[in-house]
């Protein structure tokens, strides 16, 4: 096996005990068609991700944690909390402060959704760089290439949100546990930086909570490498969660707020339904809403959307054959990628809150890593059928390419669908039309914002005009009165049925989602 390995130009572990896997590490240089394959899947990621960027969602939870980090970014307000979770408690500051970033830039959210597809570009890099580091270049490319266009994580990346800034820290930390804990030379930066990393990654987004046992179980494979960098960052992991801790306290929210401690807990299977759509891609017709979804589908080609299944399936099988066959090769890196894989569905199969599609965003990259790994195993040499084998490779390397791109177009043409349908209950106003109604308020010295307080969506609205809007005034439109003074804008938005008359301007939105209706009084 060494000699093959070093044909390979690959490095084996240490000759330590006879079950401390050998941890292959990839040592050849890039070649340029590498580097070619490398910049054309960044390329189809970065457009899926931050193409049309004004076709996004900005709503409630995207305008209040935009607000947070715009007050930190003016200073204006520094905040040791985040955004209420669904369940009520609050949630950490981490994605408010990292939001900071565009929002210094300018008052545009465009710019903060470009911000996120950016920090998901960066993720790619990283589940490329694992996963040739680990198992060769074809696997970077396969790992690489599944996380550009699955569905999901295009729609993840497309929003402003915390758990959207998720998956770069989770690759970074557990990257960061096999390179300082794992490798026959342990880095020492990597140990300094893995559990400070996890402090951060689960104050991003509480869903990353699953990391926590991985990180235990990397440190206890790993334990006969500990040095005093890993101590260090025990250190750098209080302080970095001391803010939040603060926050926390002073909320006077408690622990029972955040989990189940009535024991009314459920066993349920739905954490494993919503795992299977989020890694898979299906369900993304959803967004569609009721109303519109079929007809989403139906404008779809008859091969770009159930063929997802039967991908998966068949990645299934080359996941658990590769996994025999490599059971006593490395069992330290196949137990790494298969506790990365399955803890986010087992920390919320006990449901000790509701749980919700975006938790899973955290086993992604360990999946697509999995299913890369099993693919290569057929262009390694076989002992025998050599040329069969690795032309069956090719062949499981053409239907990849095949459903990758049917997952780009299935979900690009959504978005585009999205655009121009609307879709209640499902994906909510464009984010450009918004933008639309505030150029037209640019002039305004002062804006009155009318809504339909008798309805839901009056506190969305309120939320998005109170952030769109520097100067702005929200009130019920029973109140409703034309505006007296120059400068003054009063705006109706969508969530009242019937504006007043004569406005001055409407601004149309998706056939049937209504309108914004503008009165103003003209300089002299």
């Amino acid at each position: 096996m060494f000699r093959r390995d070093a044909q390979r130009g690959v490095l084996p572990k240490k000759e330590v005990s006879d079950w401390n896997d050998m941890l292959l590490i990839e040592r050849r240089p890039l070649r340029r068609t590498e580097i070619t394959l490398f910049i054309a899947v960044m390329l189809v990621a970065a457009f899926l991700r931050m193409g049309n960027p004004g076709i996004t969602e900005f709503e409630g939870y995207e305008a209040t944690l935009s607000q947070l980090a715009r007050d930190v970014a003016t200073g204006e307000d520094f905040t040791l909390v985040g955004t209420q979770s669904s369940d009520g408690f609050p949630n950490s500051p981490v994605s408010v402060y990292l939001l900071t970033l565009p929002y210094a830039l300018d008052n545009n959210p465009v710019l903060a959704h470009l911000f996120v597809g950016l920090m998901n570009l960066l993720a790619l890099a990283l589940i490329w760089k694992f996963a040739r580091r680990y198992y060769g270049r074809v696997a970077a490319f396969v790992a690489g290439l599944a996380f550009a266009v699955s569905p999901w994580a295009v729609i993840y990346s497309r929003t402003v949100g915390a758990q959207n800034l998720l998956v770069p820290f989770v690759v970074a930390t557990v990257f960061t546990g096999t390179l300082g804990f794992l490798e026959p030379q342990p880095k020492r930066p990597a140990q300094w930086l893995h559990i400070p990393l996890l402090a951060l990654t689960v104050q991003v987004h509480l869903s990353a909570i699953s990391l926590i046992p991985l990180s235990l179980l990397i440190v206890w494979l790993g334990r006969e490498n500990i040095n005093r960098a890993f101590w260090i960052g025990l250190a750098l992991m209080v302080l970095l969660a001391l803010p939040f801790a603060i926050g926390f306290i002073d909320s006077e929210t408690s622990l029972s707020d955040v989990f189940d401690m009535e024991g009314d807990s459920e066993f349920s299977f739905e954490a494993a339904e919503m795992a299977w759509h989020t890694v898979v891609g299906t369900n993304i017709h959803s967004l569609a809403g009721l109303d519109a979804n079929s007809q989403y589908r139906d404008s779809l080609p008859p091969f770009t959307y159930e063929e997802f299944i039967i991908w998966m399936i068949f990645a299934a099988g080359l996941v658990g054959w590769w996994i025999w066959r490599n059971r006593r090769e490395r069992p330290f890196l196949i137990m790494i990628l298969i506790a990365w894989a399955l803890l986010p569905v087992l920390t919320f199969t006990l449901e000790w809150t509701e749980p919700e599609p975006h938790y899973f965003i955290p086993m992604m990259p360990a999946v697509y890593i999995l299913i890369a790994a099993g693919i290569t195993q057929f262009y390694r040499r076989p002992l025998i059928f050599r040329d069969v084998w690795q032309q069956f490779a090719s062949y499981v390397i053409l239907i990849f390419l095949f459903v990758a791109g049917a997952q780009a177009w299935s979900v690009w043409a959504l978005y585009q669908f999205l655009d121009d349908h609307y879709a209640p209950r499902g994906f909510g106003t464009p984010l450009h039309y918004l933008l639309d109604v505030r150029d037209e308020l640019d002039r305004a010295e002062r804006v009155v914002v009318y809504v339909d307080g008798t309805i839901p969506a009056s506190v969305v609205e309120q939320a998005v005009w109170s952030f769109l809007l520097d100067d702005v005034q929200v009130t019920d439109v029973s109140e409703f009165e034309p505006p007296a003074e120059v400068g003054t804008y009063a705006l109706v938005t969508p969530s009242v049925a019937t504006p007043p008359p004569d406005a001055d301007m409407v601004i149309d939105l998706r056939p049937g989602e209504g309108s914004y209706h503008i009165w103003s009084i003209a300089d002299d």
